[in-house]
């Protein structure tokens, strides 16, 4: 045999890895096998399992089942896992047996191997690591685990952007400018409540992304096969959910029905309906932004984004609105992980779920995805956008909406008259309020004032 390689066996045979390889034989086969994307086993989930694998060591050994000297060998090496180290032991891709058991497997051999070099004797990946346990808890424990991981620091990217937003509320809640619905002039409304709803809205976003804790809290660990909690202890469940408390920061709470965590993932599908507010709002709000800063001479011109790179390759001077466009497509692309999610959650015929991985995957990449949309949008759009107070100003003066406040005075169907009289002539609401209607110029300063329609800022 080459000397880059090794010979291990497992139940079916001898598998030939390579010699310096820290799995076996089953992550090996895994790699064998399943060449479809190069997606990775997610870190999040990676550094979760470890965690979940360090948890049961130690509460295998705390009711006697395991050897304290191998359990601190199993844990110890756990440990490196959950915090962050060890990344290349982990070649197995997201497409794969549907339980993954192929990254279940492929901590067990990873773990067994470094650990026993640390202990001096050796270690079984079943027997040792995977003591009391089964991919079908595991890997489902580790998916909350990694939730919980990236829960907050998405929220806190979230804030920051809401925050930014606020700030620029702020800034920007003295100027007017016209509103709009249907795409057709409104009442006039100020900029920066434009600005100030959207930071509400990602605030609803936000604590509707806090709401899926207290699920993800619940796990499926020591239900073991298909929620049986065979092969292991009575307390193991509790034990080892107190390490992991204790570890992250969650109260962790073993499932009073172990298999309702096996069939389903109603857990990420909550979190993936809470992700999909915030993708509706960042959506929304991109195309927000493009549409206010159109132009910069044919379009609404009510701000000016950060100009960031040129817009053309043909047609020289054209700046885009480049990274509300990215988000956009961001979104998008969410928005179709959520569809996933909820299609791969209701894979699971009768014991188990056979999209662990998918939605794995799906669930994390999304939060990944969505912090770095919310920071680069903070950083790299809205803290540098500026108004034009003189378009906006102008486009209010313009528009035939202000006649709204004066139907209050003189009935809508005069009003209508006068307004569409106005835009018949291709003349201003006070030309012929003041030289048709017989109202004062007091009168036309009074009702066509659109501050006098505005409520203070929010």
């Amino acid at each position: 045999m080459a000397p880059d390689k090794r010979t291990e066996r497992d139940s079916l045979g001898e598998v030939v890895l390579p010699a310096d390889a820290a799995w076996g034989a089953q992550t090996q086969r895994a790699v064998d096998n399943f060449t479809f994307s190069g997606y990775p086993m997610p870190a999040a989930l990676r550094r979760s399992v470890g965690l979940v694998k360090a948890a049961a060591a130690n509460a295998n050994a705390e009711l006697g089942r395991l050897d304290p000297d191998a359990a601190r060998a199993v844990r110890e090496t756990a440990l490196q896992i959950w915090q962050g180290e060890l990344g290349d032991a982990f070649p197995v891709e997201v497409f794969q047996t549907g339980s993954g058991t192929s990254w279940n497997m492929n901590a067990n051999e990873v773990i067994a191997r470094l650990a026993a070099h640390r202990l001096g004797s050796r270690l079984h990946p079943n027997d040792h690591v995977n003591m009391g346990q089964s991919s079908n808890d595991v890997i489902p424990t580790a998916i909350n685990l990694a939730c919980l991981e990236l829960l907050e620091p998405l929220c806190s990217s979230v804030d920051a952007l809401a925050a930014a937003l606020r700030s620029k509320g702020q800034e920007f809640a003295d100027i007017v400018k016209l509103g709009r619905t249907h795409l057709q002039d409104a009442v006039p409304v100020r900029l920066g409540d434009a600005f100030a709803a959207v930071a509400a809205q990602l605030a609803e976003g936000t604590a509707a992304v806090r709401g899926s804790i207290d699920s993800l809290r619940v796990v499926a660990l020591g239900g073991t096969a298909a929620g049986t909690g065979l092969n292991t202890h009575p307390q193991f469940a509790a034990a080892a959910c107190r390490f992991v408390s204790e570890s992250i920061g969650y109260e962790i709470q073993p499932a009073a029905v172990p298999s309702a965590e096996m069939n389903s993932r109603l857990p990420q599908v909550q979190l993936m309906g809470a992700l999909q507010l915030l993708t509706a709002t960042l959506q929304r709000w991109c195309i927000d932004l493009r549409l206010m800063s159109s132009g910069p001479n044919g379009g609404l011109g009510e701000i000016n984004l950060p100009e960031l790179q040129p817009g053309s390759s043909i047609m020289p001077g054209k700046i885009n609105p480049v990274i509300p466009e990215a988000v956009q497509q961001l979104a998008v692309h969410v928005q179709g992980k959520v569809a996933v999610v909820a299609q791969a959650a209701a894979q699971g015929p009768l014991e188990l779920n056979i999209m662990f991985p998918l939605i794995a995957w799906e669930t994390l990449e999304s939060m990944r995805l969505l912090k770095n949309a919310c920071d680069g949008l903070r950083r790299r759009c809205i803290e540098g956008i500026t108004a034009n107070p003189q378009i906006c100003r102008e486009q209010v003066e313009r528009s035939l909406a202000l006649i709204t406040r004066v139907a209050d005075d003189i009935g809508y169907d005069r009003a209508a008259r006068i307004a569409l009289q106005a835009q018949r002539e291709r003349r201003s609401l006070r030309d012929v309020l003041m030289t048709d209607e017989g109202f004062s110029a007091a009168e036309c300063d009074r009702l066509l004032d659109p501050l006098t329609m505005l409520p203070p800022f929010s």
